[in-house]
């Protein structure tokens, strides 16, 4: 029986801050990429699975929550991130 994320309003919360950070063309291959380096597995895998989680079809567990708030906090080092160019045009 899988959870689903309407029904945890931190899960749920997060869902729509990520959805918003990772609209961008290329961004959630940028994530899976840098979740492929941390916890090993291929980036394809990665990015299918961040979308099924953004989609709601699959809920993230605390570790890959933690995970990809950090990667979007910091970069992976010597990798521009376009998400982390474009921020000062929002200041």
């Amino acid at each position: 029986m899988s959870l689903q994320p309407t029904n945890r309003p931190f899960i749920q919360a997060w869902l729509k801050r990520v959805d918003r950070q990772l609209r961008g063309s290329g961004h959630i291959s940028q994530i899976a990429y840098a979740l492929s380096q941390i916890r090993g597995g291929e980036a394809d895998e990665w990015s299918r699975q961040i979308r099924q989680i953004i989609l709601g079809q699959q809920v993230p567990d605390p570790e890959l929550i933690a995970d990809i708030d950090q990667i979007l906090a910091h970069p992976l080092r010597g990798h521009s991130s376009p998400i982390h160019d474009q921020l000062h045009l929002f200041q």
